[in-house]
């Protein structure tokens, strides 16, 4: 059975290709290792849902144990609430483990985009994870880049 259900064989075959140029590129950054526990920094926006999915549907091949972070910092007000209820079900959909931190950043603060990175890492040492992944959008193509974290055994 396709983890791909009910779409069409030309958008199953992209995903496929897409899939299998993640996976490369993955083999060849020596990213993924089976076993390894993987936390993924997730928005809800279209990139980071992108790696996710990636990620996810490599799982069983790397036998890989993931946790979903989602930081809700409140800046966008109900759009904010709605992107972590998305974060939420696609994770519940799929049986992956999700943490949910909500943080009151305000827009104006200074220094906003390195108080959110460091609630993400906080986020991440609750389950001391082999890899970190982020995803970020740039322009209208999605590139995902990824980032090397924590290797067992370093602090």
């Amino acid at each position: 059975m396709s983890v791909i259900p009910r779409i069409s064989q030309k958008v199953k075959n992209m995903t496929q290709q897409f899939l299998n140029k993640f996976e490369i590129f993955c083999q060849q950054h020596q990213l993924l290792h089976n076993g390894d526990k993987i936390i993924v920094g997730c928005s809800g926006g279209s990139d980071s849902i992108a790696l996710l999915t990636s990620i996810w549907l490599l799982k069983e091949k790397y036998d890989l144990s993931i946790l979903v972070a989602h930081i809700n910092y409140h800046l966008r007000g109900e759009d904010s609430n709605k992107d972590q209820e998305y974060v939420t079900n696609f994770c519940f959909e799929r049986n992956v483990a999700i943490l949910v931190k909500n943080v009151n950043l305000n827009s104006t603060d200074s220094g906003m985009e390195e108080k959110a990175r460091h609630h993400l890492k906080q986020a991440g040492k609750t389950d001391k994870g082999d890899d970190s992944f982020l995803g970020h959008l740039y322009s209208a193509m999605v590139a995902l880049v990824l980032a090397k974290g924590r290797k067992k055994g370093e602090t």
